[in-house]
This record gives C-alpha cells, structure tokens and sequence, in this order.
C-alpha cells in the first residue's frame, strides 16, 4: 500500500509540474497591453509622491478631476515589481500567478490527473488572451481564491466566512472586480434556496444556517468595500465603466468567435455541456447558475472570458472525474499484470525529469521572446515619441487612444489627450475622440475647442488627409505613427 501511496504521488507531482510550467507558458504574454503603461506610470507617481492617486494627473482634458482609483494597491505593485526587475520580472510575475491560480484548482481535486492537466491546460489556453499585466489578474486570482473557499464551506462548512469582510476590503483597494465576489456570492445563496426547495436528499437545516450566515457577513462585506481611497464612488465604478466601455472599446465588445484564439472558450462550453450531460451526477443549482451567469457575462464582453473559464473549471473537472469513474466501473476490468497509469510514469523518472528540465528551458525561452524590444517597438511609436522630444512642438497634444497609457509613461512632458480609464473621460470626450479621428465635421472644431498643436496618430486614420489639407505638417512618419503640427 505505502508503494502505490509512492507511485501516485509521484504522478501527481509530475502532472502538476507539467501542468503548472505549460500554464505559466501560455500565459506569458508580451508587455502590449496599452492600459499597463498608465498603471505603471501610477504606481510610479504614487511611489515617489508618498500618496494614493485620486485625482488626474496624466490627461490635460481632465487635469486634477477626481478619478476613482479602485487599483493603487494593484498598481504599485505592478511598478515594484518592475523597478526591481524591469518588464522581463514583471511578465514572469503575472504568468506565475495564473500558474498558481491552476495548480490551486488541480490540487482541490482527486481524479484522475490527465483529466486534471488537460482540463487546466485548456482553461489556461482559453483565458491567455486576456491574461496581461493588469490590475484585473489579481481581481482574477481573488476570484478563484473565493470560488475555491465557497467549494470548501459546501463540503464542510470550513474556511469560516467571518473572514470575508477583510477578504472584500482588500479586493475594493485592488480592482473593481470585487462586484464578480458578490456575484459569486449571490449566486450561491441562490442556489442554495432551490436546492432547498427542489431537492429531497440535501441537509435542508444546515443549508438554511449556511445561507444565513452568508447573507450576514456578504452583507457586512459590501458595507466594507467603503473602506478605500474613493469612498462611496467605489460602487458607482463597475457601473460607470460598463456603461461606457461596450460601446466604445473593442475588449469590452462580445467575443469574436471567428479568431482561433477565442475558439477554446467555446471548447471549454462545450465540455461543460457534455459534463452535465454525461456524468450523471445530479447538479447543484449553485453550479448552474455560476456557470450560466458568469458564461453570460463572457459572451457579452470578451474581458470577462476568464472569470467564466476560473468558475466553470472546477466544475469541468469534476464532472469528467465521474464520468471516468462511471466508465471505469462499468467498462474496465481491473488486471494484475497490466500496469497502472500510474506506475507507467513512475517507470520512467529519467524521462519525466528530461520533460519537466525542457519545458523549464521552453518556458524561460517564451519570457526571452516575450520582453524583446522589438515587439515593442512594432505596436508603439517609439521613433515618433524620439522626434517629438527632439523638436519640442507646443502643447496641447491629441493622441491615439491606444497609445495613451504608453505616452503616459514614455513621454510625460506631454499630457494626453485621452488613453484607457474610460471612467475618467466619459463617452462625450470619448466621442469628440471618435469625432477628430474619423474626420466629421465637427473635427477641426473639436481641435480649436481643445488648443491641439500637434498630433500623434496611425497614419490611416481619415483625419490625417484633411490636416494635410488644411496647412498642417507632417514632422514625422514611418509606417506605425504620423506626428503633424499646425
């Protein structure tokens, strides 16, 4: 017995290495996010200013207007991070978390541990396109930490909830992600009504003690997420930023299923579908509505595609572990000459070893690859933000939207027009941005309207050919950015 004990350990030890190096490997991406150029440069300026940001400092449309900070935490960081390593550190930071995030979701379980690995690998191939350096990563991790603590309270009533307070005030100073806490929270309170009301074999008294308890200390949390920098601004900005995001940015837009990188979301869907199918297991009304609401939530804006991919996975997991389970016990005949998965592994140490040293070796090649300057320099203007500092054109400037958050932390002699914190700008200025790109009639006005002495743009905008036409000079071009003057 203390043999097989040996032999399964060892292969769940290999299983969950390869797993956790092939999660960290695809969930390192390249530092392009245009958002995580402002985040640095807050949590730069907060670090050297000694206070927490609450008011704009980056935007000359918005100089010294209140902003609603709800990631200073997040966000210094993020810049501590950097200023100890540089991007290479802090895209390895980022990777490491969400290897974390699935080693903690591998290790709940007690299946098998290829359905385990796969179900994982896939979960972390689905959620990598969103997966960047970020504030809202570690709104992610929280969220995969609560999903985890709502498992264990349902098995056993253990962790305690009165911790929850603390968990949601810490959660508010880091993201506004906090409001998919109480979404979890809501769904599972609900679940546990109907199953209450529908279902015969549950311990309907101690569902109706853990459903109280929930109320109470959800409550006190949602009371507790007012201990912040932003006071009671901080419920207004899930809200705010929703309202004007979808319609303006394009990663808030549905996910376009048509690009192969968003496909094994659908993948893991439909693993979910065939689960509740084939299992057998009857469904707790707190997993279908976690899975439907939070699949919801991503087919309404790709930006949420990970929070519905950290909640369903468990799910995904142990549904195929009883399907394996039902066809072990029904097809497979146990045999005392044919070696166990297990043992098969466990045979072959030295092969194991080589596979875990290569992809260390594959995944330190990835983070290489990832923080090379040149795909940097291919997405941002670096030679524009040279020519600009060289020839010093007036202020005011009008910016890419894109490039906002990256000029924020290149070229802070220049406040930006605008740049990601939709919140702050507000869809009138986002739509005057829209107005001067785009070349309406109301663009030259908006231009006046704003003092804009020179702008930074990818050439192909149509606004380009009408300043050319009305006197103004081009002063830089290649074939990324285009810096006219008037």
């Amino acid at each position: 017995m203390r043999q097989d004990n040996s032999v399964n350990l060892n292969s769940l030890l290999l299983f969950g290495i390869v797993s956790f190096i092939l999660i960290f490997i695809v969930c390192t991406n390249a530092p392009l996010d245009p958002d995580m150029w402002w985040h640095l440069k807050a949590g730069q300026t907060m670090w050297q200013q000694k206070l927490i940001l609450t008011h704009d400092q980056f935007s000359f449309t918005k100089i010294n207007q209140p902003w609603v900070n709800a990631f200073w935490i997040s966000d210094l960081l993020i810049y501590l991070i950097f200023f100890l390593g540089g991007l290479r550190l802090l895209i390895i930071g980022i990777a490491f978390l969400a290897a974390i995030i699935f080693f903690l979701i591998y290790s709940r379980s007690s299946g098998p541990f290829f359905i385990r690995s796969l179900v994982i690998l896939l979960a972390g191939i689905s959620l990598s396109p969103e997966w960047t350096v970020r504030p809202q990563v570690f709104s992610f991790f929280l969220l995969a930490l609560l999903n985890l603590w709502m498992e264990k309270r349902k098995l056993n009533r253990t962790p305690p909830l009165y911790f929850l307070p603390i968990f949601f005030i810490f959660w508010a100073n880091i993201h506004g992600g906090y409001i998919w806490g109480f979404l979890l929270l809501s769904a599972t309170m609900v679940g546990l009504l109907l199953d209450n009301w529908t279902q015969k074999t549950v311990d309907k008294k101690n569902n109706i003690i853990e459903l109280k308890q929930l109320a109470i200390w959800s409550s006190i949390s949602i009371l507790t997420t007012l201990i912040n920098p932003n006071g009671l601004a901080i419920w207004r900005l899930p809200f705010k930023t929703i309202a004007v995001s979808i319609s303006a940015i394009q990663e808030w837009s549905s996910p376009n299923f048509h690009r192969f990188e968003m496909q094994p979301f659908l993948w893991m869907v439909f693993l979910l579908i065939i689960g509740y199918s084939l299992s057998g297991k009857k469904a707790s009304f707190t997993d279908i509505l976690k899975s439907v609401g939070f699949i919801y939530l991503a087919f309404v804006s790709q930006r949420n595609i990970p929070i519905a991919i950290l909640v369903i996975t468990p799910i995904v997991i142990d549904q195929f572990t009883e399907i394996w389970q039902n066809l072990k016990n029904t097809l497979i005949r146990p045999s005392t000459t044919t070696p166990s998965w297990n043992q098969r592994f466990h045979g072959s140490m030295v092969i194991n070893f080589l596979i875990v040293i290569f992809l260390i070796i594959a995944a330190f090649g990835r983070t290489y690859l990832q923080t090379s300057p040149s795909l940097i320099e291919k997405e941002y203007p670096l030679k524009a933000i040279r020519s600009i500092q060289l020839t010093h054109p007036k202020v005011n400037m009008f910016n890419s939207y894109n490039w906002g958050g990256y000029l924020i932390w290149s070229l802070p002699e220049y406040p930006v027009f605008i740049d990601g914190r939709a919140d702050l700008f507000g869809e009138s200025l986002i739509n005057e941005w829209w107005d001067v790109v785009n070349g309406t009639d109301k663009a030259m006005a908006i231009l006046d309207k704003y003092h804009i002495n020179f702008i930074i743009l990818e050439p192909d905008w149509p606004i380009i050919n009408i300043l050319k036409n009305n006197q103004w000079n081009i002063t830089y071009q290649d074939n990324i950015s285009i810096v006219l003057t008037r």
